[in-house]
């Protein structure tokens, strides 16, 4: 479920209109219409207006997990922490932030060009 979908179900559930959301927050109701309708994706200042009109915490708005996590044990564990990690931030993103996030994925991925082969 995107951010947009996430605003308009807890919206609905508040029985808000767009309108009344929109008054809370301050931002237009275009704007709220074009969230909701995935058309772009609200910057974080925004998503915290947006769960403060509608009584609930950012963490709830984007369906983020608010409990500590154990340490990772594991690689994969290490691994697949990184990867929730980034996929919760890549979920508020715009399109000029998600193209940098893609050249440092591209720079990232050459870097096992350069690992030393195990010397045992």
């Amino acid at each position: 479920m995107t951010i947009g979908d996430r605003i308009r179900v807890c919206r609905a559930k508040q029985r808000m209109t767009q309108k009344a959301l929109s008054k809370s927050t301050g931002i237009p109701e275009i704007t709220l219409r074009g969230y909701e309708s995935n058309k772009f994706v609200p910057k974080e200042a925004k998503i915290e207006k947006i769960a403060e009109a509608l009584g609930m915490s950012v963490e709830d708005l984007c369906n983020r997990k608010k409990r500590a996590e154990p340490p990772p044990e594991t690689p994969d564990d290490v691994r697949n922490l990184i990867i929730s990690r980034i996929m919760s931030v890549l979920f508020v993103m715009n399109t000029r932030s998600l193209e940098n996030v893609y050249e440092i994925l591209s720079n990232l991925s050459m870097l096992a060009k350069y690992q030393k082969d195990n010397e045992f």
